[in-house]
């Protein structure tokens, strides 16, 4: 993984809807997993300062409802290893906390 920073960047500047063409052939759990941390340093760096054009934590479920959509997105899932999963439930964690509703997304990530 990369570092905490450079993954928050990199999600916030790449709209989620955008995501089935860019990871179209190239989905796997590496990449769910990074994405994932990189949208809990979002979240993080983000905390309450207001500067986001949206709140990180409305970004973050977009993108991973985003996710869910791409070709073999199920198959991926279902081959996570343990770490990839605990990432993603993290992050499902902190969005909850955050007092999003991430039911939906625990069961498309199976979390």
């Amino acid at each position: 993984a990369g570092s905490p920073g450079v993954l928050a960047t990199f999600v916030r500047s790449v709209e989620p809807s955008e995501y089935s063409t860019i990871f179209k052939n190239a989905l796997n759990g590496p990449v769910i997993a990074n994405l994932a941390a990189g949208l809990a340093a979002s979240l993080a760096a983000d905390a309450g300062d207001g500067a986001a054009p949206e709140p990180p934590a409305k970004f973050a479920c977009r993108a991973l409802g985003s996710l869910s959509k791409i070709n073999r997105f199920a198959m991926v899932v279902s081959m996570l290893t343990r770490q990839e999963k605990a990432a993603v439930a993290s992050l499902l964690g902190e969005l909850g906390s955050a007092g999003e509703d991430v039911a939906d997304l625990r069961k498309l990530f199976r979390v």
